[in-house]
């Protein structure tokens, strides 16, 4: 698994990715968010007959506190790079990310460039989305 932090704040994780080779060595679960972030993701290997007993998520009233929007990506056909930004704008590093990998990208900034042709991915985000001018500040490059 492969963890990115701030420079301007180390103790400030930014992206976190989980490749297929950390799938090979998944033995149960592995929380890849902090349970403070917004956007939770596990990575878990089900048992053969594993249930879950059946639920629904209670609902919250909306919170008055500022929150960043988080994302995550699943390669599910393809490559792809993705850049990473640290909190100041400035670059960090540049990743690739093949078929089967997940990135959670919870603060700073990123690109993504598809690297061969018919790439598809997953992408989860929290919401609601009030379109791109409420949603994203471009970095330039």
């Amino acid at each position: 698994m492969i963890h990115t932090y701030s420079k301007i704040k180390p103790e400030k994780r930014l992206h976190t990715v989980f490749t297929a080779t950390d799938r090979k060595e998944l033995e149960n679960r592995i929380d890849m968010t902090e349970e403070q972030e917004f956007l939770q993701c596990s990575i878990m290997r089900l048992i053969h007959g594993k249930t879950y007993k059946a639920h629904k998520h209670i609902i919250k009233p909306q919170s008055t506190f500022e929150f960043q929007v988080q994302e995550a990506f699943i390669i599910i056909e393809g490559l792809v790079t993705i850049t990473i930004y640290d909190l100041d704008d400035s670059k960090l590093c540049t990743l690739v990310l093949y078929t089967g990998d997940l990135a959670v990208l919870l603060a700073g900034g990123h690109s993504i460039r598809a690297v061969v042709p018919d790439t598809v991915m997953y992408e989860i985000k929290t919401g609601p989305y009030e379109g791109q001018i409420m949603d994203k500040k471009f970095i330039e490059e």
